[in-house]
């Protein structure tokens, strides 16, 4: 008879990390942020025919990470969205 291996115990389970409820409060705004000026209309407007090149491009919802700089918008990421 041969002799049987040893096995070895699983590792003990590592219980997931407790889940945080979304609170206006749980993230204070950083006082410059709380001063930062909207974009403007016609930035919104630019952005948005962006986010249409964007859609038609990747699909209905793509992640954009867009940004504004000296007056311009500059596509920074653009992706599909994956389940």
């Amino acid at each position: 008879m041969a002799p049987s291996s040893p096995t070895a115990a699983p590792p003990p389970a590592v219980p997931p990390a407790p889940r945080r409820r979304y609170s206006p409060q749980a993230a204070p705004v950083v006082p410059q942020r709380a001063q930062a000026v909207p974009p403007a209309d016609a930035q919104l407007v630019e952005l948005h025919e962006l986010t249409l090149l964007c859609q038609a491009e990747y699909g209905q919802r793509p992640d954009i990470e867009w940004a504004f700089a000296d007056g311009r918008l500059y596509l920074l990421q653009c992706r599909g969205i994956t389940r």
